[in-house]
């Protein structure tokens, strides 16, 4: 039997030490969140606003669902039998029926899709970068009128950022939303996948909509996608009485989608 010799032995330690080293310095510089001078961890807001004669209903059937860069047409397939009139994506390609604000650029652009029957009043972009990796995370926030309302109902889609371990990009990134939400009057639905996958994402989560008198419904199924017990998917409001919601499993993503019905509550429109 061959013996290993001492010499041998130390330099498996020296290995063993340096893929502790190199380890430990991966996530030391994962908890960072630098400001780094090439790109500011959250983009200029930037707003249109447009002409449009059309309305929401009332009655209201939003569908809010990571997609994982699944094909379009596999997504309608997937609903082909959910009445939907509001469709928020995250992980999305372009397509022209959608408003679209572009996150991630490789082999193709996806970034978050808004898709409703309904033209917007005016649609709101910008894009958050991940701390080191600087792979850009998009947000997209659109006003629609409401029929038989003078309020308009403001819809934010929102991927979170996922590798800021000491939470300063992502904060920022919510922060935003939150100051969108703050200047709205009427309804708001503030959905995405917001990577609240521990506690103190969660948390901060729920202290911002506490703030924002937004509130999150009671789940009639609930199987959103929690790889550490905290589900990443959210959809929170106000103004909106939901008469069911649920997050069935569905095998096309890694995430299972929200599927939420319900009654928008509005001032009347004067004569």
């Amino acid at each position: 039997m061959n013996r290993l010799h001492v010499s041998d032995r130390f330099r498996l330690i020296d290995l063993a030490l340096l893929l502790f080293i190199s380890f430990a310095l991966t996530m030391t510089l994962s908890m960072i969140d630098p400001d780094l001078p090439s790109n500011q961890p959250t983009s200029p807001v930037s707003c249109e606003f447009f002409n449009t004669s059309g309305q929401l209903p009332q009655e209201l059937q939003v569908v809010n669902w990571n997609i994982a860069k699944e094909p379009l047409a596999k997504v309608r397939e997937a609903l082909h039998n959910t009445s939907v009139n509001l469709l928020v994506l995250q992980e999305s390609a372009v397509d022209e029926g959608f408003l679209f604000s572009p996150g991630h650029r490789a082999l193709e652009t996806t970034g978050v899709a808004l898709e409703s029957r309904v033209s917007p009043s005016k649609v709101c972009h910008w894009q958050s970068f991940e701390p080191i990796m600087l792979t850009p995370k998009a947000a997209i926030a659109a006003s629609f009128p409401i029929a038989g309302s003078e309020d308009e109902l403001l819809v934010i889609n929102l991927h979170g950022v996922n590798f800021s371990w000491l939470l300063g990009t992502w904060k920022r990134q919510i922060r935003t939303a939150a100051l969108l939400a703050k200047s709205h009057k009427g309804p708001i639905i503030l959905a995405g996948d917001l990577n609240t996958w521990r506690y103190e994402r969660s948390r901060f989560i729920k202290q911002v909509a506490e703030e924002l008198g937004l509130a999150q419904p009671a789940y009639v199924e609930d199987n959103r996608t929690a790889p550490f017990g905290y589900p990443l998917d959210w959809i929170l409001s106000r103004g909106i009485n939901w008469t069911e919601v649920s997050a069935p499993n569905a095998e096309l993503s890694d995430h299972n989608p929200i599927l939420a019905t319900g009654i928008i509550v509005t001032t009347a429109a004067e004569d």
